[in-house]
């Protein structure tokens, strides 16, 4: 079997290292570096966010994950970006991760573009 060949390089905000680590468990945060394992080998994509919800966060993508698959309560939040010289891969941009619920993560990916400010957060 040959070695994965990455397809993009991957990029973390850095707030979401503290998003990883305030994952309330050692299985959640596992599947979710999985996950953005996945990504980055083109493995998988998440589906695109289109500008139906507040925060408007078009153009990115979302990506779930959870303990029980099912459920799916966690979202990594992410957007594709080129690459930025020639023959470099194309940039994964992890945005946020955490829970669906509330809005939280989408929220957080909005601030963390700029599109919301502290003031309107839930």
């Amino acid at each position: 079997m040959s070695p994965r060949e990455r397809v993009f390089d991957v990029r973390l905000r850095p707030e979401v290292h503290d998003d990883l680590k305030n994952l309330p468990t050692h299985r959640l945060r596992s599947i979710a570096v999985l996950r953005i394992q996945n990504l980055m080998y083109g493995e998988e994509r998440g589906r695109e966010l289109i500008g139906t919800a507040d925060p408007d966060l078009t153009g990115c993508r979302r990506l779930y994950f959870d303990e029980i698959p099912r459920l799916a309560r966690w979202r990594i939040v992410y957007r594709e970006l080129p690459a930025h010289r020639p023959r470099t891969l194309p940039v994964i941009q992890i945005l946020a991760v955490g829970p669906r619920a509330q809005m939280d993560v989408y929220e957080r990916a909005a601030l963390r573009l700029g599109l919301l400010t502290p003031d309107d957060m839930s």
